[in-house]
């Protein structure tokens, strides 16, 4: 995430920041309520792509969930059960079988050593156990069972091709089409 532009925008007190009339960046922890549902959104995650990216254009070094953060979060009280987390990528306990849905059609990115925001989410998740985590990194469609818990990947499998678009350092870009399976 580009940081210091997001925290020149006023943060009201869910903790969300309107980026553009009626739309709102929800910071990391924040909660919703919506029709009796309590969501949490635990937004970060290391780019699979960051290779080829550009250092503060494409690509933010704090853009991950740190084990500081996580732990403030964890230190505050939660004064009710969440129904659903919100979040870019996936906590642990999911993330193998997310990547091997990932890995049949995107092998280039399905790195399991991506970081540790799904081991700082795992901590998260370990407590709190939501009903339903929703999450997109992979760019994978694909809908885990653990238990009470459910965990849905929303990605783009629907579509019948998918463009990956890549940025070079030199700024150029290359766009593939991608068959999915």
């Amino acid at each position: 995430e580009d940081w210091e532009s997001l925290n020149k925008l006023k943060l009201n007190d869910a903790g969300m920041r309107e980026v553009h009339p009626r739309v709102w960046y929800c910071s990391f922890g924040s909660t919703l309520t919506v029709r009796d549902k309590y969501f949490m959104f635990l937004g970060g995650a290391e780019s699979v792509a960051r290779f080829y990216r550009v250092p503060d254009v494409s690509w933010f070094k704090d853009e991950g969930i740190s084990e500081e953060a996580m732990s403030e979060l964890l230190s505050k009280k939660i004064h009710r059960p969440i129904d659903a987390v919100i979040s870019h990528t996936c906590p642990d306990c999911v993330r193998g079988d997310t990547i091997m849905v990932c890995d049949r059609i995107y092998p280039v990115f399905a790195n399991p050593d991506l970081g540790n925001s799904e081991e700082q989410l795992e901590r998260f998740n370990k407590i709190h156990k939501p009903k339903s985590w929703f999450y997109g990194h992979f760019h994978v469609r694909n809908t885990i069972k653990d238990k009470d818990q459910v965990f849905e990947a929303l990605g783009d499998m629907y579509l019948p091709k998918h463009e990956w678009m890549m940025e070079y350092e030199d700024g150029s870009l290359e766009v593939q089409a991608i068959d999915q399976v």
